[in-house]
């Protein structure tokens, strides 16, 4: 089991503790010295990555290992790895339990404070509360709503989140804007209602059944701390139909062909881009290219959104000057890539559920692997074998985010994105550290293209950052009819956790090995590589599909649909999403559960209110009333490998809102039913 989902657990458990104790709102006592500050818990799957282990972290006998019987694993040493710094160790919060272990800063001492601690500040929410987008940045040490130039005044935030006058914002590490939280400034909360502030009304956005994601640690989590693996497809079309005058896509993008890859579990989708179309310029044909090309670009990504799929966008095509972008070039030109750059991050910063991609397949300095090639790649101006000046990822970068843009930034290496030997040497500097480390793998002519490639050179780049294959296939020209080379891959990157998109969803309607996953823009998939790929994703867990409802009933029409990937929510005061009530809501969650063993599994809850669940079939929880948070169980004898229907019902009638599910057998220990068994159908 994963750590972050252990100490996750235990949290919920202390969590369940505080809701169903003293209304003084104080969080039980631990034993640590008062000298020192708390940084969070450890990630040890990722510091057995970094000492090269291809296992994750298992415990036994209360002694943490790299696989079993691998690497001991230091604790502290882990704590000063995984926050690179010295003055850090390990201590164990909870005496004798071997998931409690925590990383503590020894020099940091918190200003002492008589005040009852109620948590973190929920700026995006409050932000939405102002009629602002519901995304909150910081600049200069203090937090801003996205779009406004007025600082949030933090202790009317704190007020506003919980409803109380009493409620004072206190900054627990001095000059860390990461660090305000809020406290009770006497022993229990007065019931005194405060008045959401008043805001210039804005249109009602339109509902996006997808949560925005970021990055933690090296992790793509949703907005709420849900680990997301992005799995799906190259769509390819919009880099080239417009140039050459038929149209904008090459195939149909409606919502019938997105519904027809929900069908084999896809959740990401890379849309390629044409640097002339997007800018309008260099004469391309105005129905294709400018706003019209932008607003098909927008209209696309938000009907995969509606349908649960992320939109990746992609610099694919470009061309120096009057040149027409006709192919992929060396590296971005410094005549259009920043505008093209601003442009986009300009029209996207506001959906956090985007990823913007600077360029497909860099390959400076003739595809060579060199000092001279990674810093061309990295800074960009006069590169050899260019014969035009290169904008560089920092750079595109930096206009990113001087755009306003917060979105994740997927920077691929070089050699056409294959090669990422000194990847982390050159990585930009992103001040939101808010970056995803991208790779194509083509096994048949691609340098790096064995474990023992995939070990040296991407296992690294996961240790640090997210990391996902933005392009795969068995061959690079599609001369190889075959999926050998391409499960192995697959299954290495399932193993770390990373997700891919296959080339591509497209029915060229060419020969075996084309690369073409598709026959038909029905979903019917091209032998081998596309009946090889679906078969690959069905057999991997993507979560439950969640309905939400604005009422307690469960009634018609829903207000958002979404998969997923777990249930284990800790929304507190806060909606699940912004189109969601933020008290006085539902939620049914359907799909099925795919267990490792044939024995009686024992399911458990804990809901703040009431909550029902039904696997296969059988009612084996049910506590419809109103409740504080407290845990139910039940249990059913499953079948190993057998998908079995499961469905849980939840509603949230004032106060605080949580929802988590967990499962045990006699060969699985208690911990939250993971996405990779939960299937959304």
């Amino acid at each position: 089991m994963h750590i972050k989902t252990i100490l996750h657990f235990i949290f919920i458990t202390i969590m369940l503790f505080f809701f169903t104790t003293s209304t003084a709102l104080a969080f039980p006592t631990q034993t640590i010295a008062a000298t020192n500050q708390k940084l969070g818990g450890l990630n040890l799957d990722g510091y057995c990555q970094n000492l090269g282990s291809g296992a994750n972290a298992v415990v036994t006998n209360q002694v943490w290992t790299c696989g079993n019987g691998g690497t001991v694993i230091v604790l502290t040493s882990a704590c000063q790895w995984q926050y690179r710094i010295n003055n850090v160790s390990a201590q164990q919060d909870i005496p004798g339990n071997p998931y409690s272990w925590s990383c503590y800063e020894s020099s940091v001492t918190p200003t002492p404070t008589p005040q009852s601690s109620l948590g973190g500040l929920n700026l995006n929410a409050y932000c939405a509360s102002l009629g602002n987008q519901s995304q909150a940045t910081t600049a200069n040490g203090a937090w801003y709503c996205v779009g406004s130039s007025q600082a949030i005044v933090l202790t009317s935030a704190c007020q506003w989140q919980y409803k109380a006058n009493n409620v004072t914002a206190v900054q627990g590490i001095p000059n860390n804007v990461y660090s305000w939280s809020c406290y009770a400034t006497s022993a229990a909360i007065s019931p005194s209602p405060i008045a959401t502030p008043s805001a210039t009304p804005t249109p009602t956005p339109p509902i996006i059944n997808l949560s925005g994601i970021h990055v933690f640690g090296n992790m793509l989590v949703n907005d709420q701390g849900q680990q997301v693996i992005l799995r799906g497809v190259n769509r390819s079309g919009t880099e080239y139909a417009c140039v050459q005058g038929n149209g904008i896509f090459d195939g149909p993008n409606d919502n019938a062909s997105i519904q027809a890859m929900k069908t084999w579990g896809i959740n990401a989708v890379n849309i390629l881009l044409n640097e002339d179309c997007w800018l309008g310029i260099n004469g391309v044909n105005p129905l294709y290219s400018g706003t019209n090309y932008q607003q098909a670009i927008i209209a696309y990504t938000k009907l995969l959104e509606s349908n649960g799929i992320y939109p990746i966008l992609s610099y694919h095509w470009g061309a120096p000057g009057t040149q027409l972008a006709l192919g992929q070039p060396d590296m971005p030109d410094a005549d259009h890539a920043p505008a093209f750059w601003q442009s986009v991050a300009n029209t996207f910063k506001n959906d956090q559920a985007v990823i913007l991609h600077p360029q497909e397949e860099p390959h400076p300095l003739g595809n060579t692997d060199s000092q001279a090639a990674w810093q061309c790649w990295r800074d960009g101006g006069t590169c050899a074998d260019t014969a035009y000046q290169v904008v560089g990822m920092q750079s595109l970068v930096n206009t990113i985010r001087s755009a306003g843009a917060n979105n994740v930034i997927g920077l691929s290496g070089i050699q056409y994105a294959n090669t990422m030997t000194q990847f982390l040497n050159f990585l930009p500097n992103d001040p939101l550290h808010n970056l995803i480390g991208m790779v194509d793998v083509y096994p048949d002519e691609n340098p790096c293209n064995t474990v023992s490639c995939y070990n040296s050179e991407y296992a690294p780049v996961i240790a640090q950052m997210p990391f996902m294959a933005g392009e795969f296939g068995e061959s690079v020209n599609g001369n190889i009819c075959g999926v050998t080379s391409s499960n192995i891959f697959l299954n290495w990157m399932d193993q770390h956790n990373s997700g891919y998109l296959a080339w591509t969803w497209d029915a060229w309607n060419t020969p075996c090995g084309d690369l073409s996953l598709i026959t038909s823009y029905d979903g019917t998939p091209h032998v081998p590589n596309g009946t090889n790929y679906k078969a690959h994703l069905l057999a991997l867990g993507n979560g439950l599909q969640g309905e939400y409802f604005d009422n307690l009933t469960l009634t018609e029409p829903s207000v958002l649909t979404r998969i997923d990937p777990t249930i284990d929510f800790l929304w507190q005061n806060s909606p699940p999403s912004p189109s969601v009530n933020q008290t006085d809501f539902s939620v049914r969650w359907t799909g099925y559960v795919v267990p490792a063993f044939s024995e009686n599994y024992t399911f458990y809850t804990i809901s703040d209110d009431g909550i029902r669940v039904w696997v296969n079939g059988v009612e084996i929880i049910n506590d419809w009333t109103d409740h504080s948070a407290r845990q139910d169980s039940g249990s059913i004898p499953l079948t190993a490998g057998a998908k079995t229907s499961i469905r849980i019902e939840y509603y949230q009638h004032g106060g605080q809102a949580l929802a988590t599910l967990s499962w045990s057998s006699p060969s699985t220990p208690l911990q939250p039913i993971p996405q990779s068994m939960l299937f959304a159908q």
